[in-house]
């Protein structure tokens, strides 16, 4: 082959036989990977992150520029992400896009350069990087292919030097990472990524280029990288892999935004990645509260995609395969049943997203009976059962309940929305019942709850003259403000409430609030307070405006 150049054809054949390597070895990467948690699956979340980003490609149809493809892999592999693996493989991808910016063909040069952008943007979009993985690897290939360039290689030796430099990182990972070292084992995420570079020989070399498309079987050459395969025995920290896109973000999104957000992830977890832009983030975290990173992710933005997986279940199916099958039997009992009680579609909605088992239809002036609360402790699939009244007004009949049930049943001692939203996120069902209890009632101090609603008739309570019909501002420890518009009685409620260690603030608004007014609201906040994150949600709830979450 004469050609010195990639061309946008020539980058297509490199992409697909790139992912065809991938997924012919994803069984071998399944097995090898044990960083950072051993969950077997490094290998079919890069093998599906490449075939979104084939499926793009091929959509593009006749312009084969190297931007054009590029431009499409990248918005695919993006789309397509699954675990830290291919989060981090789509982000390689994303950097090599800017690199083929405006260009219709690279040469070596321009080759290398889009090597160094991708290592950058991969690290970039981690928090905290990790040596001895994928993104080592990545990083000391786009440094040998640099080398190269010294020593005026054209862009077939600068492909052998990039491989090159890639298996020899790929050998010190263990190094690098007591893990690896402990287990005999190269990572998993270079390995694959390896696979990736040698699919891009083949191509350039004119060698094996296949027609291939995902899941069928190709002429390639069974290529094996140095590793033995064994798994990490450790303790997995944070319990949940929690996957998910941010989409239709708001308007007022900014990158920095997306950086907080980034920080915050960290502060709960470990394996961090959020990567994206203003039109489609991507999210992956290790968590115990999962239900938490969707609540703060929903600030910027719609969710989709979601999704959830223990990783000690999955650890322990691979640890003692004879436990698969008994771990695959539906069960019908639960350890643990949550049950809140909330007025408001929104609200009903939300605290069953968070992990709520039942949701009882109840409030202000709307109280259920001991028989209603009864009634769904017996139809909830668990004999340990939690209750968050979530009004003052309610906690007596709960109590009740908790004397006269058969079952277990603990009382949450919440009398307020958010301090419900929080108990549920507090819990953890990989924890026993007494320490779940203190976890979800030490909950309850770190969120302050406010209300905005109306005077019903006249009264005078805390020196404030109220008149039926005004709006009232109620706090902790009750009316606090009134006025005769809602969202200015919200600022001046607010402006009690936080302080300088306010952090979240939430509105849920109610079923006479519109969404534009709780927009408004939240534009005016942000102005007042740029150091405090706003969101708004539609609780649904009637007689209040306004439900408010400080944090």
């Amino acid at each position: 082959m004469t050609n010195y150049i990639i061309s946008g054809v020539l980058l297509k054949d490199m992409f697909r036989t790139g992912a065809a390597m991938i997924e012919k070895n994803k069984e071998e990467l399944n097995s090898l990977n044990v960083f950072p948690v051993p969950d077997g699956d490094t290998g079919a979340n890069m093998t599906m992150t490449i075939i979104s980003a084939i499926k793009e490609m091929d959509k593009i149809g006749d312009d084969d520029t190297v931007a054009a493809v590029a431009k499409a892999v990248s918005s695919g592999a993006l789309r397509g992400a699954r675990g830290n693996s291919g989060v981090i493989l789509s982000q390689l991808l994303r950097g090599f896009e800017r690199g083929c910016d405006g260009k219709t063909e690279l040469e070596a040069e321009s080759f290398v350069a889009c090597f160094e952008l991708a290592v950058e943007a991969a690290y970039k979009a981690v928090m905290k990087p990790k040596e001895g993985t994928i993104l080592t690897v990545a990083r000391e290939a786009a440094e040998a292919g640099t080398r190269s360039l010294k020593n005026g290689a054209n862009i077939f030796a600068v492909m052998d030097k990039v491989i090159e430099g890639a298996q020899i990182s790929l050998r010190k990972t263990p190094d690098l990472l007591p893990v690896l070292k402990e287990a005999g084992v190269v990572d998993s995420g270079g390995k694959g990524f390896i696979y990736m570079l040698l699919g891009f020989k083949m191509a350039l070399d004119g060698e094996a280029v296949v027609d291939w498309q995902p899941g069928a079987k190709s002429n390639l050459p069974d290529v094996k990288i140095n590793g033995d395969i064994h798994y990490d025995l450790g303790e997995i920290e944070f319990a949940y892999c929690t996957e998910f896109l941010i989409k239709n973000l708001q308007q007022n999104v900014k990158e920095e935004d997306i950086d907080k957000l980034r920080a915050r992830f960290d502060k709960m977890g470990d394996s961090v990645v959020v990567v994206g832009d203003k039109d489609l983030i991507k999210v992956h975290v290790h968590t115990n509260v999962p239900g938490k990173a969707l609540m703060m992710a929903q600030r910027l933005g719609e969710l989709s995609s979601v999704k959830i997986e223990n990783m000690k279940e999955q650890h322990t199916s691979i640890l003692d395969a004879a436990d698969l099958e008994k771990a695959q039997k539906p069960k019908k009992e639960k350890p643990f049943a949550l049950i809140s009680i909330a007025t408001g579609v929104g609200l009903k909605s939300i605290m069953e997203d968070l992990g709520a088992d039942y949701v009882i239809e109840g409030g202000q002036s709307m109280n259920p009976s001991i028989e209603d609360i009864e009634n769904a402790v017996k139809n909830v699939p668990s004999n340990t059962v939690y209750i968050m009244p979530n009004n003052k007004n309610i906690l007596l009949a709960a109590d009740q309940v908790a004397n006269i049930s058969d079952k277990t049943v603990v009382v949450v001692p919440t009398i307020t929305v958010p301090q419900g939203i929080a108990s549920i996120i507090a819990f953890n069902p990989e924890a026993n019942k007494e320490t779940n209890e203190q976890r979800m009632k030490d909950a309850i101090s770190t969120v302050k709850s406010g209300a905005i609603t109306f005077a019903v008739r006249d009264s005078n309570i805390n020196d404030l003259d109220i008149k039926t019909g005004d709006i009232l501002g109620q706090d902790d420890d009750g009316i606090v403000c009134k006025g005769s518009g809602v969202n200015s009685v919200s600022l001046a409620l607010l402006s009690k409430m936080i302080d300088e260690d306010s952090e979240i603030v939430t509105l849920f608004y109610g079923k006479d609030t519109k969404k534009k007014e709780a927009e408004e609201l939240v534009k005016k906040l942000e102005k007042k307070y740029p150091d405090c994150e706003f969101t708004a949600y539609n609780g649904g709830q009637p007689l209040y405006y306004y439900l408010v979450s400080v944090e």
